[in-house]
């Protein structure tokens, strides 16, 4: 697709031969001739609209990430402008609803989690007490300083990244 002038898209569309109930057959139909034939669009923060010629408007509404990120689960990359060092063990974060849980390299932690938008609160968290070497001590505390104090929240391919409110982030990479 191209977007032409921020307001006109240009798509070539292809889809499977798959029948289903007529109704959403015709639907479909229409919604892919007006994909083909340069709608106007108009985005905001939170929605897509394309209108086709006839003045007919397709709007989408943007996924909440609390809902892409249910049920994921996430390993730690970067952790403020370090690289992680995997061998130093792995720091991992799953969602669940309004959960959170992993690993923070020795411990295992758990807490309340709220998104909305690209804001994320967490806490209180709370965790496992075993003790280890005290370099892992060391990175736990501070990622799990780092994880509490999170003020935003933003997804770009398959890198999450947490920041806080001093502009210290969290980067993790989705785990299959």
């Amino acid at each position: 697709y191209k977007i032409k002038n921020n307001s006109i898209l240009t798509a070539n569309a292809a889809t499977t031969l798959m029948a289903g109930p007529e109704e959403l057959m015709k639907i479909e139909q229409r919604f892919l001739e007006t994909l083909q034939n340069s709608p106007r669009i108009t985005y905001s923060n939170t929605t897509l609209s394309l209108r086709n010629k006839n003045g007919e408007v397709w709007t989408f509404k943007k996924l909440d990430l609390s809902k892409k990120l249910k049920n994921t689960k996430w390993k730690l990359i970067e952790m403020g402008q370090t690289s992680f060092p995997e061998k130093e063990g792995e720091i991992t974060i799953s969602f669940a609803e309004n959960k959170i849980n992993g690993n923070s390299g020795i411990n295992n932690y758990f807490g309340n989690c709220e998104i909305k938008n690209d804001s994320i609160k967490i806490g209180p968290v709370g965790s496992t007490k075993m003790a280890g070497p005290e370099n892992l001590m060391k990175i736990e505390s501070e990622y799990l300083k780092l994880l509490q104090n999170s003020k935003t929240i933003k997804l770009v391919k398959n890198i999450l990244t947490l920041t806080t409110s001093d502009g210290k982030t969290l980067k993790f990479e989705k785990i299959d």
